[in-house]
């Protein structure tokens, strides 16, 4: 049996047994966002890879994964994305551990979540300043402590 006529067995037989993958991997084919990396796998495949997950995950990576987190509107929103999200969760713990459960609704309040405390104060008043109101908060301190 010659090596065409293996190849074309096995193709058939593969074919035959596993009818999803290979619908899988012609639509994978056939999308050109998808179709390096469908080439890249099928010939990990076929060389047979002994480490076929880290194959996998090398070639997702590179062929998938890195043009898209690559770009930098993406980097950049990436990163405005945790910033705010790791401030939130930080300073909600902050208010957790000095003013306890009222502290944790007033900071969620203020990130924007409806935790019960009300409505968020973001400038007020005079009397009842918010929180950017720096003049107001500035009176509040100065009256507290020293009138």
């Amino acid at each position: 049996m010659s090596g065409i006529s293996r190849a074309l067995s096995f193709a058939v037989t593969y074919t035959l047994t596993h009818p999803l993958q290979v619908v899988g991997t012609y639509a994978l084919l056939a999308n050109p966002l998808t179709r390096t990396w469908a080439i890249r796998m099928i010939h990990a495949t076929g060389v047979g890879v002994l480490s076929t997950s880290r194959a996998t995950a090398v070639i997702t990576a590179e062929e998938l994964v890195a043009p898209v987190l690559g770009s930098r509107a993406a980097v950049g929103g990436s990163a405005i994305a945790l910033s705010a999200v790791g401030g939130a969760v930080i300073g909600t713990g902050i208010s957790q551990a000095i003013w306890g459960e009222e502290g944790a609704r007033q900071a969620l309040t203020f990130y924007g979540f409806n935790a019960g405390a009300g409505e968020a104060n973001y400038w007020g008043s005079t009397e009842d300043p918010g929180y950017f109101n720096i003049p107001g908060n500035s009176k509040k301190i100065w009256e507290h402590y020293f009138g």
